[in-house]
């Protein structure tokens, strides 16, 4: 969540998800809570899972592809 938030991780790791729930809405104005927020932790894991399965990165995968 911190990544979607753009903060420091070694900042946040003695803040609560409901510090940034609020830190959220008091920045952007729309209500938000810790169920909001890891849900939008979900939508993002998932979808970075699906763009690195569409580049060809699988998880038996740990090494790149050659690009030639």
């Amino acid at each position: 969540m911190t990544d979607c938030l753009d903060v420091c991780k070694f900042a946040t790791f003695a803040e609560s998800l409901d510090t940034f729930a609020a830190q959220y809405t008091a920045i952007t104005g729309n209500p938000a809570d810790v169920a909001y927020l890891l849900k939008v932790g979900e939508r993002v894991y998932n979808l970075e899972r699906y763009y690195n399965n569409q580049a060809g990165f699988r998880e038996a995968r740990t090494t790149c592809q050659n690009a030639s």
